[in-house]
């Protein structure tokens, strides 16, 4: 199964700041692993590991600054990355 990795970000913020993958492309991971760190205006935050698999697929590199998209209705605007989930 394949899982959505996102950065969760309050839509009332411009956006966020990926700082750091703590995995690579292959790289195996368990549920509560810290997979990724980013910042938004407010505060600094972690994405951790729902599901257990495979780092499948990396969206976002390290360093990127990501703006929420003008359009209300997207809700892909936050992917960073994908899992391939056990």
């Amino acid at each position: 199964m394949r899982v959505t990795l996102r950065a969760k970000v309050d839509y009332t913020l411009d956006g966020f700041e990926l700082i750091e993958w703590h995995k690579n492309i292959g790289d195996r991971v368990k549920v509560g692993d810290t997979l990724f760190t980013y910042e938004t205006q407010k505060a600094a935050a972690e994405g951790v590991a729902e599901y257990s698999g495979v780092l499948s697929e990396i969206k976002v590199p390290a360093g990127t600054v990501v703006s929420k998209s003008d359009d209300e209705n997207s809700d892909d605007w936050n992917i960073v990355g994908y899992l391939e989930a056990d």
